[in-house]
């Protein structure tokens, strides 16, 4: 969205002053549909029908407000006023690229090829034979630190904080929870807590221990692979159980054709 610049001093301008309403009316407008089509001041004549008249026009052509154009009318030095097509296209690709870069960098805080996070993060994630180190006590910019508990008094309360889309957990607590949660694929749902608590609006959203939220959250998980895991063990006994009773019937049953004479079998077998 562009804007289009109107100077506080325009209204008592000596161009302007003696202007109608119609004239004054048309310029504002028209000069919003410039900007808003990129058409660097130039207002078409099919155009003049949606924003005014050619009476008001001839107006601001009369006061040196606008010039005639081939294509019909222009904004007189639009250029030096306003932002011209190129310039705002350019400033357009400028927020593109940044956010292309944005992406690439939050990817690669998983990948270990953002220049920001030279260490390869998703080895961490991969390699599972390592075992937790003893945690750190300095802190790392992931981590929330509570003030000292003044002597003989609470602890103050710190104010939270909403999850930035680039933050991630430390090595420290990565190489945790891949020993605590085995069955929890940490990267994916890495990526689903974030997107999750982003979303999260107003005070919901908003937490003071960040680390801890996340620890609890793949504990969570796990907690949940597990319970999969034993309904799925629960129905292949239900199954097996149910083969074994229709084994045993079918058992029966030849017991029960083989308990007759001969002469017996051979009629349910043909009939006569």
């Amino acid at each position: 969205m562009t804007w289009f610049k109107v100077d506080d001093g325009f209204w008592s301008h000596p161009k302007t002053a003696m202007l109608s309403d119609a004239a004054v009316t048309l310029w504002v407008r028209a000069g919003a549909y410039s900007c808003q089509h990129l058409t660097d001041g130039v207002i078409a004549r099919p155009v003049l029908r949606l924003v005014g008249t050619e009476d008001a026009a001839a107006e601001l052509v009369d006061a040196g407000l606008w010039l005639v154009h081939p294509a019909g009318w222009e904004f007189h030095d639009w250029s030096d006023y306003q932002p011209t097509k190129a310039d705002v296209e350019a400033d357009r690709a400028a927020a593109r690229e940044r956010m292309r870069e944005r992406r690439r960098n939050k990817r690669g805080k998983f990948e270990g090829s953002s220049p920001e996070h030279p260490a390869n993060v998703r080895e961490k994630f991969e390699n599972r034979s390592s075992t937790p180190t003893r945690p750190d006590p300095t802190t790392t910019s992931n981590e929330v630190v509570d003030p000292p508990t003044p002597q003989g008094g609470k602890r103050s309360k710190s104010r939270g904080s909403r999850l930035a889309e680039d933050w991630m957990p430390s090595a420290e607590l990565i190489a945790q929870m891949r020993v605590e949660c085995p069955d929890v694929d940490l990267q994916a749902e890495h990526r689903i807590f974030v997107d999750y608590w982003i979303a999260q609006p107003g005070q919901k959203g908003v937490k003071l221990d960040w680390p801890a939220t996340w620890r609890n959250w793949m504990r969570r998980k796990q907690g949940d692979a597990a319970k999969r895991s034993q309904r799925t063990f629960g129905q292949m006994r239900q199954d097996n159980a149910l083969s074994l009773v229709e084994k045993y019937r079918q058992e029966e049953a030849r017991a029960e054709v083989g308990s007759g004479d001969a002469a017996d079998v051979r009629a349910l077998a043909t009939g006569r």
